[in-house]
């Protein structure tokens, strides 16, 4: 398996240290409870210091790329920086102002100590495949306060003690929202949301997340990662409402990068990714 840590900050200090020591910042009991093939590759990036357009979603989308898992800490004066990949890499904000003693190794490792709890607990959680298919419904369009929390957890808490805990509380919690369509005459079950849309995971391989105009480097990694987990990319949702075994959908929704399309005319359903293209 093979592991991104990346830190995106300003802090010249913290930068420092976190290329000239790389893996020993991770504790060797957390190490153990990883795989034991397990490669790291530890970047740092400023984005205050970078050229053109070459912003923090350029610099992820480059460097996760053949990755497994994606992990980040985040400086805060850089979190604006950073807001379009914060669902996708598993992340953490930290305040250089809590270095004590200028002791920066161990404000590093107590904080990826945690952070690495957290990535085992979600790789464990989203190698059942029922799981990890309501872990990934796309944010934007299925809507539910439990995937909002479920993605506040994991932009706002993955070091916090509770954490763990409420985690298995949303996934239970959207687990109940899957249920068979009423007046079907199939057993097809679809996670459903406050609209009424159902969303089943779609086992035809059909479809590829696009890359390249108009998508920006945010869509691919959203479409590619989430929580921090390595996820297909040819597989999407299939999206319907309504009941019985004939469904039309129509309206309009957000895409990828935030426009709003509107769906064409007599569609039974949508082809909709993790990152909400459509």
């Amino acid at each position: 398996m093979r592991v991104y840590v990346g830190l995106i900050s300003s802090d010249t200090d913290l930068i420092k240290e976190f290329n000239a020591v790389k893996e020993s910042l991770i504790p060797k009991a957390i190490r153990d409870k990883l795989p034991k093939k397990c490669d790291f590759k530890f970047d740092a990036f400023n984005p205050l210091t970078s050229s053109g357009k070459y912003t923090v979603d350029s610099h992820i989308l480059q460097e996760i790329n053949g990755f497994d898992y994606a992990t980040c800490l985040i400086t805060e004066e850089i979190e604006n920086y950073c807001e379009n990949i914060r669902y996708a890499i598993l992340s953490t904000s930290i305040n250089p102002s809590e270095v004590k003693n200028g002791n920066i190794h161990n404000f590093f490792s107590s904080r990826l100590a945690k952070l690495f709890k957290s990535v085992i607990f979600t790789m464990e959680k989203m190698n059942s495949s029922d799981i990890e298919q309501a872990m990934r419904l796309p944010r934007r369009n299925f809507i539910a306060p439990e995937l909002a929390e479920l993605c506040r957890l994991y932009r706002d808490d993955v070091l916090e003690s509770h954490f763990h805990n409420s985690v298995k509380q949303q996934i239970f919690a959207i687990g109940k929202r899957k249920k068979p369509r009423r007046k079907s005459s199939y057993n097809t079950k679809y996670f459903i949301d406050d609209d009424k849309k159902h969303f089943v995971f779609g086992k035809e391989e059909h479809a590829v997340l696009p890359t390249g105009e108009p998508h920006q480097p945010h869509c691919v990694v959203n479409g590619s990662f989430r929580f921090g987990r390595k996820i297909s990319t040819d597989h999407h949702y299939n999206v319907s409402k309504g009941d019985g075994d004939k469904t039309y959908i129509s309206g309009q929704f957000p895409n990828c990068h935030n426009d709003i399309i509107t769906a064409e005319n007599g569609k039974t359903h949508l082809n909709m990714f993790t990152n909400d293209h459509f």
